[in-house]
């Protein structure tokens, strides 16, 4: 008996692993007289051998593969499933396309999410038949397609990545403000205010923290307005303050002064935070002793860490000045602040220049 005819007759085994390790070797062997036995194994009692008897069929080039393999997708089985859609991807014709845009609309979370993974695989082939799939969606669903067209390629269409921020789903603003970060782009700036003033607090946080990876100016007054606003959700406040803070540069360090006397900590670590972003030393020994005010609080600690990734020479001088000053300093405040004096050392930084 050669190799065809003993795993065509081991597919009958009791043992499941050895029938799926035939129709796997049925695969590699690839000779056509496989597919009606391999076809039968997709009814098998189970998922692995029905896994591995799609895999061996997705190698054939035999004009009922797709039918099959399209038929598989109704399998009960995800890991099945999963499978199915990997080898109707990996055709990547528009009729695959077509089928796995079908399944993103049809199917719940779970699997929609498989065929959404298995089109951005096919890539940019399928960008057109994706955008207007999302162009004719809603909810979850045009979340998915709007993932797909993120993840494909290095650019996505501006129009309907702002039609993306404009859409009232939360689903599909989040993906639309994850792709940002990626793609950031200063036509999306009007959208992203406007969300700053949506109705539901998450919205509004999450555009706080999108203006931080556009870095356009425009957004820095609406940003301070809500920043100052102690009427606000906290939570949207401190992303204000968060973005407020590389936009703004020099010119906000007197609301984060402010800020630093609120009693809610949240608020107290975002205007430390952005204090050290902004990197100017006038701010290193407000930053210093307010870290020594809570020397127990790792959080508060990070500002200065911070210090020595954004400083320059005069951050360097105020450091040491502060080390040497006599100043009363915690001993976990002073290594904080000797760590960001070696940080900014090793990056060069010479206090003599």
């Amino acid at each position: 008996m050669d190799q065809l005819d003993y795993h065509i007759q081991r597919l009958q085994n009791p043992n499941h692993k050895k029938r799926a390790q035939s129709a796997l070797n049925l695969g590699n062997i690839g000779h056509k007289k496989a597919v009606d036995h391999l076809e039968k194994s997709l009814k098998d009692s189970h998922p692995l051998v029905r896994s591995h008897s799609i895999i061996s069929l997705s190698k054939f080039k035999d004009s009922r593969i797709f039918k099959l393999l399209t038929a598989s997708l109704n399998d009960e089985n995800d890991k099945v499933y999963s499978c199915t859609a990997s080898a109707i991807s990996k055709i990547g014709n528009e009729e695959s396309i077509h089928t796995l845009i079908n399944e993103v609309i049809r199917n719940n979370d779970r699997r929609r999410s498989i065929a959404t993974n298995n089109l951005i695989k096919i890539g940019k082939p399928a960008v057109q038949q994706i955008t207007d799939a999302f162009n004719n969606s809603t909810g979850s669903i045009k979340a998915n397609f709007l993932k797909a067209l993120g993840k494909i390629g290095d650019e996505i269409h501006l129009d309907v990545l702002i039609d993306a921020l404009n859409d009232e789903s939360y689903q599909v603003f989040w993906v639309a403000t994850a792709i940002l970060r990626k793609h950031p782009t200063s036509e999306a700036v009007p959208a992203l205010v406007s969300s700053l003033f949506h109705k539901y607090p998450l919205r509004q946080e999450r555009a706080a923290l999108a203006l931080w990876h556009v870095g356009d100016e425009r957004a820095a007054l609406p940003l301070l307005n809500i920043a100052t606003n102690k009427s606000k959700n906290e939570r949207v406040r401190n992303a204000a303050i968060s973005s407020l803070s590389k936009i703004g540069g020099v010119e906000v360090i007197p609301h984060l002064l402010e800020a630093l006397n609120e009693k809610s900590e949240s608020i107290k670590h975002s205007a430390i935070m952005g204090l050290s972003y902004i990197g100017d030393a006038k701010s290193a020994e407000i930053i210093v002793d307010t870290v020594n005010q809570h020397p127990e609080d790792s959080l508060y600690h990070n500002a200065i860490v911070y210090l020595g990734e954004r400083g320059n020479e005069a951050m360097l001088k105020e450091l040491e000045r502060l080390l040497e000053s006599g100043t009363q300093l915690d001993m976990r405040v002073k290594w904080s602040v000797e760590k960001s004096i070696a940080k900014l050392r090793q990056n060069g930084v010479d206090k003599s220049v």
